[in-house]
């Protein structure tokens, strides 16, 4: 190699390129990803593919890639020129956010946590993960998992690592 002078990156959010004059935001199913580039060649290479929208990622002291995956799908897209002051999901399906880990070596996948709320942010430390949740804008009114009218809020989970 090249003495570990490597980068994660992720080049696609995987927002849909639509009509010259965008209504609401889209997003593809699947679309997002993360590479390796290699910071000497400029040479890319495909890590993980078939993301959606992930939003965070870190690695362990064990070397365990932790990748965010903000939703599983998309509904009511938000309009581009306003904020509803309706109960709107924004594009983004709620509670159907995963965290993942990913041994890059062994090139394996384990979900380590499920039906998380449009989770955005991680941070590893040792071995706790923290995990920002609740996207969007404060106070914006919006269905919570029973399907009832609330203010949207925000908030940290913490969770602890499997230990190996």
């Amino acid at each position: 190699g090249n003495g570990g002078q490597t980068a994660l990156c992720s080049p696609c959010s995987g927002e849909l390129q639509g009509d010259a004059v965008k209504m609401v935001l889209n997003f593809e199913k699947g679309g997002s990803k993360i590479v390796s580039l290699d910071l000497v060649t400029g040479e890319g290479r495909r890590v993980i593919t078939g993301l959606t929208l992930h939003t965070g990622r870190a690695f362990t002291e064990q070397g365990q890639l932790m990748v965010l995956e903000l939703c599983d799908d998309f509904l009511e897209p938000m309009p581009v020129d306003e904020i509803p002051q309706t109960a709107w999901h924004g594009g983004f399906k709620r509670y159907s956010g995963r965290l993942l880990s990913f041994d890059l070596n062994k090139r394996t996948v384990t979900c380590l946590a499920r039906y998380l709320d449009t989770p955005s942010n991680l941070c590893v430390a040792g071995n706790t993960v923290y995990i920002s949740e609740g996207m969007g804008l404060p106070g914006r009114p919006i269905a919570n998992a029973d399907g009832e009218t609330v203010a949207l809020e925000g908030y940290v989970r913490k969770l602890s690592l499997p230990k190996n």
